[in-house]
């Protein structure tokens, strides 16, 4: 019997799988064409999450029970259903590499900048291995357990920001017109938001994947308010120098100034972002190896973790050259590609399977 993941981790799960890296590369995104309009691009967000919602409850409709992979292969045939598979499982090995080289690019700048990254990523990966390896119910756990220490790391750092927030950074509002706006929104609202649609690859795992569509729904709400927050603190602290800056929030908390002596939360900042990177690439490793074992007809998951685990390993490394390589693809290439595969394939499934069932509907009313 599979694992069942209650609701409330499973909107964890959801939560970190945007916010795991979300909080570090959408103000990045956003400040790359808009500055004082960014909280309001942040406000788009929502619109993906509804877009990923109504996706997965068409699915959920259609294969109750049943991941993307196993959908697929039901209603294209064992042969041209495989060939959906593999560009499933490739996109898969692709963001959990890519999630996994943001890490190390952060770590390397952040916490450890001598350290060659194949050691950090040595060191990186073996957690997440046995994470894997262990199943799906740890990774729950984990997301239940971090998530109320975030939410008061959160509120900590939050509260020691306000007092140095300068409000009209904020304006003009909208002083470049839409254009920025909407501009600065595609990257965050696409390749960001439609990545609630990778939870097609637990429903198997969900007690209630018929309230999958919902609990997207609020996540999505909670992930937009958060992103606005952030951006607003941004753009109130560091005004148009966040356009110049990798990691804007990170800025925000270094500036944070207790007194005298008391400064460098930027720490316990790190300390939480490592967490929620380890649960995010924890979780799309997961779901690729679980991908690869339904595509190959493994019998066990466990067979395969130490070889996908190596293979993400390798492809984080040597998939993109440098950080420059890295924010290029972020910022100009995943909105098409993630776009494109979390659009056309389940719901091509869903096509599918609808033309299958009406062929053999009248097979049976001839007969």
């Amino acid at each position: 019997m599979k694992t069942q993941v209650s609701r409330t981790q499973f909107r964890y799960l959801m939560l970190w799988l945007i916010m795991g890296t979300g909080i570090l590369t959408m103000p990045l995104a956003i400040a790359n064409f808009t500055v004082h309009d960014g909280w309001i691009a942040s406000l788009l967000f929502i619109l993906g999450t509804g877009a990923a919602a109504l996706i997965v409850k068409v699915f959920t409709n259609y294969f109750p029970s049943q991941s993307l992979t196993e959908a697929l292969i039901e209603s294209f045939g064992p042969w041209l259903g495989r060939v959906f598979g593999l560009w499933l499982l490739f996109w898969l090995l692709n963001q959990a590499a890519l999630m996994a080289r943001q890490f190390l690019v952060f770590a390397g700048i952040t916490i450890l900048p001598k350290t060659p990254e194949p050691l950090i990523a040595g060191v990186f990966f073996i957690p997440i291995a046995y994470a894997v390896f262990s199943g799906m119910e740890v990774i729950a756990r984990f997301a239940q357990f971090v998530t109320p220490l975030s939410f008061l790391v959160v509120l900590f750092i939050t509260g020691l920001i306000v007092p140095t927030m300068h409000p009209d950074m904020l304006l003009p509002i909208l002083g470049d017109g839409w254009s920025p706006v909407f501009r600065a929104a595609i990257q965050p609202t696409v390749a960001f938001a439609l990545q609630l649609v990778t939870a097609l690859e637990l429903v198997p795992h969900l007690k209630q994947p018929e309230k999958a569509a919902m609990d997207i729904v609020w996540i999505g709400i909670v992930i937009t308010l958060f992103l606005a927050m952030i951006e607003v603190l941004i753009i109130s602290v560091l005004g148009l120098t966040a356009n110049y800056l990798q990691y804007p929030i990170l800025e925000v908390v270094r500036g944070i100034r207790i007194g005298r002596f008391i400064q460098r939360f930027d720490t316990l900042y790190v300390l939480g972002i490592i967490s929620v990177i380890f649960l995010k690439v924890s979780l799309y490793q997961y779901c690729f190896t679980s991908s690869l074992k339904t595509f190959t007809n493994a019998p066990s998951l466990r067979n395969l973790t130490l070889g996908s685990v190596a293979v993400t390993g390798a492809a984080s490394l040597y998939l993109w050259r440098d950080s420059v390589e890295l924010s290029h693809y972020m910022l100009f290439v995943t909105p098409a590609y993630f776009g494109m595969t979390l659009t056309v394939l389940p719901l091509g499934a869903v096509l599918a399977k609808q033309v299958r069932n009406r062929v053999r509907n009248s097979i049976r009313g001839y007969s």
